[in-house]
């Protein structure tokens, strides 16, 4: 059925006003037109019943056309405007359609001209209304879609978001180089399950020697305190872990810190995790204990994965001190010089406030930055005389080939650029790159700065020990040439000693 057309007249000539409505009705039984003389008549109903078409006379008495247009448009910019006048001058219709009029008619008005300009103007309203229409379909509709879209990521995509924020959990202690315990884990998996399940407050409890003992509190530490074991037998959270299901503990009294809910689910008999209100009062539901009881086996799976991981890099380091072991019978230097540069490397790093990460990072580096020389024989390595140019280059080749070895070792590869680069100079006339500079990795410079102070301080048989002064005294005249002159004083401060 089609909609009917409001058409409003406006002219100040009453029977010019007729005319036109009487024209206009008879032209369609979808046209409802009125008309009235003055601007305020019109005015009022354009605010009260949009019309769809106004047809205004530009002058209308004292009251100008151009303003009652202005006002329209300002009400409903959709509403088509047709000005009708007897005065028509080139920049009286340009005014009109710069102010937003669809077009003008010169009076005396022919009729077909009236019937085919309102013919069109109401095309163009019934598009634009119909776009209107469209758009505000495609709002509501995106709206509607968004809100499908949230309840999906609070009820359905929960799940992959906390498999999502698990991975990049397990990704970031992958990437770690120090030796994360899984106090830490536990505590980012009790954090990322807060935020996804977007409540206030939780614990993770783990079950140790036949106890149920609070190991991670987050929020909820004037109810569960860290190290609190847990009855099993009388206490309601102690039971639920009994009985090895996810449950909603509601109560009528709110317990310490305001609680009147909790949410708890098992850790595979492992442990428990147990998360109170919900943040803007959100009460719980059988949804909310489900989805927890799915991100608590999760979890589970990366405490294994992570407990595995943390076997392999034990093994690894074992392998690895094995290997200083082997080198160390070829080379009875070796086991104590990598050992005294790691403690001088840590001292540097402690003078200049490195965080526990680098220190792990220099500490591992320090103890195998010599690793490659498990490639060069025995009599190298012991020769007491000057070396050849050979016998010199294959010395330089140790620093790459150590790097080589502890490449297949994920959690040390942040080792392995200081092990290359323990050589260069901070003059650039290193090896194996020929780094100057701060290009070169700050624990590699460290490194160079310990080991040359190890050396020049350790009694060999070609040569007596200096004393420290004498050592710190020849570091400090290769500053700038050999050694990054910061680090040398770092090394002296840290010693006790003045820089001379």
């Amino acid at each position: 059925m089609e909609r009917h057309k409001k058409i409003l007249v406006v002219d100040d000539d009453s029977n010019f006003s007729y005319w036109v409505s009487r024209a206009l009705s008879e032209e369609s039984e979808s046209y409802e037109v009125a008309s009235v003389t003055t601007a305020q008549d019109a005015f009022n109903i354009v605010q009260s019943q949009p019309p769809d078409l106004v047809l205004l006379d530009l002058r209308l008495g004292l009251e100008s056309g151009i303003d009652l247009l202005k006002a329209i448009k300002e009400i409903e910019s959709e509403i088509q405007v047709v000005i009708m006048t007897g005065y028509a001058s080139t920049e009286t219709a340009i005014d009109a359609l710069r102010q937003g009029a669809y077009d003008y008619l010169t009076k005396p008005i022919k009729l077909d001209q009236l019937l085919s300009l309102a013919r069109r103007a109401l095309e163009k309203q019934e598009f634009l209304q119909e776009r209107k229409r469209l758009i505000h379909r495609l709002s509501d509709a995106t709206t509607q879609l968004e809100e499908i879209n949230l309840k999906l990521k609070e009820r359905e995509s929960l799940l992959a978001e906390q498999i999502s924020g698990l991975n990049k959990l397990l990704e970031e202690l992958s990437q770690l180089t120090q030796e994360v315990g899984p106090h830490q884990l536990l505590e980012k998996s009790l954090q990322q399950t807060i935020e996804i399940m977007q409540v206030k407050a939780g614990a993770l409890l783990l079950f140790e020697e036949g106890k149920l003992v609070v190991k991670v509190v987050n929020g909820l530490e004037e109810l569960l305190s860290k190290g609190m074991v847990i009855n099993l037998e009388t206490e309601e959270i102690g039971r639920t872990f009994e009985r090895g299901e996810a449950k909603i503990l509601r109560y009528n009294t709110p317990l310490k810190g305001g609680f009147t809910e909790l949410v708890t689910a098992n850790l595979e008999k492992q442990g428990l995790i147990v998360l109170a209100d919900g943040r803007n009062q959100k009460k719980f539901e059988e949804e909310d204990a489900r989805l927890l009881q799915t991100i608590v086996r999760v979890i589970f799976v990366f405490l294994q994965n992570f407990l595995y991981a943390e076997s392999l890099k034990r093994e690894h380091l074992q392998v690895l001190k094995a290997l200083i072991t082997a080198q160390g019978a070829k080379d009875p230097h070796f086991v104590n010089h990598s050992e005294k540069v790691r403690e001088y490397a840590i001292k540097i790093a402690k003078r200049l406030n490195l965080s526990e990460e680098e220190q792990f990072i220099l500490s591992w580096s320090a103890l195998l930055h010599d690793l490659g020389k498990l490639g060069l024989k025995e009599e190298l390595l012991q020769k007491t005389g000057t070396l050849t140019e050979a016998e010199y280059k294959q010395i330089q080749g140790h620093s790459l080939l150590g790097e080589k070895i502890i490449e297949p070792i994920g959690f040390l590869r942040k080792v392995r650029p200081l092990i290359r680069h323990h050589h260069e100079r901070y003059d650039g006339k290193g090896y194996p790159d020929h780094l100057a500079g701060e290009k070169i990795p700050l624990g590699a410079r460290i490194l160079a700065v310990a080991e040359a102070y190890d050396n020049l301080t350790t009694e060999m048989p070609f040569r007596q020990n200096l004393s420290i002064a004498e050592a710190l005294q020849e570091l400090h005249q290769r500053s700038n040439h050999d050694f990054d002159p910061k680090i040398v004083s770092a090394l002296a401060e840290e010693l006790g000693v003045e820089n001379t």
